[in-house]
């Protein structure tokens, strides 16, 4: 009994397993599928209107349940993109090492690695004429290495050592500068700059160390391997991002409401009607100059739009949401800075010539507003 019990449970989970059976579960559970994608759409949304306190306009999107599923497709391509990443130093570490059958000396390319890593953490937060000096001073100490070892011995493992390693790092050159140029740090002291890149180097080394310790034991790696690898450093990402970075998913939010195109970073220019609103509010909020015509152009950033609303707020209120996303991204920031109130934004109508841009106004009106606001 027990033999055939375990014989259809090791049945059940190769069935379980198969990866030929997986599209077919998916045709077969695609309409639940596509409501759950809906759902975490609709979270995505109702946590953007939330946090600029809109909600409101929530009903305006829920009218077309398509929009929902963009938006859970771009918010899923953004991760796709953060994690692999995170994932292409272990990517390349472990092709290189197979390829040059470096086996034996994964660990030393983990090493090179760190110290390529920690110095692009370290001086990247030094004004650039230091951190290049630096550089250069670094690479002679290399160069200089290299050559002793290629001229007393004949093995030629530290160069290809130091290429690995420089070529695990190619990722990080480009997500530490991001980090650097994009999290506002300029107001924190440079020991607490320097922390903040270096944490960035922790969830990169999970599955880099545990790549060297499956190749140190000359084991293949299997899809088991793969799995755990991502999710270890899936969940050493998340752990810092979520307990250390609150901003970063604030930024997730944005952007996703960007690339489905709810939210605009460039500024527009709509003609509005004085008429409608109290008097010298227009000139206290949107600093508009008193003329005689009762239409005038405001120029706005549309925080949100869809196909028959928009919401656009003036420049000192984008600024501020965005300074107040940006303190939230470290934990060394102890005061908020800005704000997320949108009670001087103005809700228009979206339609074809309502917003305009600058190259489709008429040509001597929108000189004469150039010259207004030089």
């Amino acid at each position: 009994m027990t033999t055939l019990r375990n014989q259809f449970r090791s049945k059940k989970n190769k069935e379980q397993f198969d990866v030929k059976v997986i599209p077919q579960k998916i045709l077969a559970n695609l309409t639940q599928l596509s409501i759950a994608f809906a759902v975490i759409g609709f979270m995505n949304i109702w946590i953007y209107l939330y946090r600029i306190n809109q909600l409101n306009l929530l009903t305006s999107v829920i009218s077309a349940p398509s929009t929902l599923l963009v938006i859970f497709a771009s918010m899923s391509m953004i991760l796709i993109l953060w994690l692999i990443l995170y994932i292409i130093p272990t990517i390349i570490f472990t092709w290189c090492a197979s390829v040059n059958n470096l086996t034996d000396n994964s660990h030393f390319i983990v090493a090179h690695s760190i110290f390529i890593s920690l110095y692009l953490a370290v001086f990247g937060a030094y004004p650039s004429d230091i951190a290049l000096s630096v550089f250069i001073f670094c690479s002679v100490v290399y160069i200089s290495y290299f050559i002793y070892r290629h001229f007393t011995t004949s093995a030629k493992n530290p160069i290809i050592h130091f290429i690995v390693a420089f070529a695990t790092n190619v990722p990080l050159i480009f997500a530490l500068s991001v980090i650097y140029n994009k999290v506002a740090l300029s107001d924190i002291p440079r020991l607490y700059r320097v922390c903040i890149l270096a944490l960035n180097l922790i969830p990169v080394y999970v599955p880099l160390f545990y790549a060297a310790m499956i190749l140190k034991k000359n084991k293949t790696i299997r899809i088991k391997e793969i799995i755990l690898i991502t999710a270890l450093t899936t969940g050493a990402v998340a752990y810092i991002t979520l307990m250390a970075m609150g901003g970063l998913l604030y930024k997730l939010n944005d952007n996703t409401m960007s690339y489905v195109g709810l939210r605009s970073d460039e500024p527009q220019w709509f003609k509005i009607n004085k008429e409608q609103f109290p008097q010298g509010w227009l000139n206290t909020n949107w600093q508009e100059k008193n003329s005689a015509s009762s239409e005038v152009w405001l120029k706005g950033y549309p925080i949100f739009q869809n196909n028959t609303i928009a919401l656009i707020c003036p420049e000192s209120t984008y600024k501020a949401m965005e300074s107040y996303t940006y303190s939230k991204m470290t934990f060394f920031s102890s005061l908020s800075r800005g704000s997320m109130d949108s009670s001087q934004c103005i809700v228009i109508e979206n339609f074809p010539g309502k917003v305009l841009r600058p190259g489709n106004m008429p040509s001597p009106e929108y000189e004469a507003l150039a010259a207004d606001h030089v």
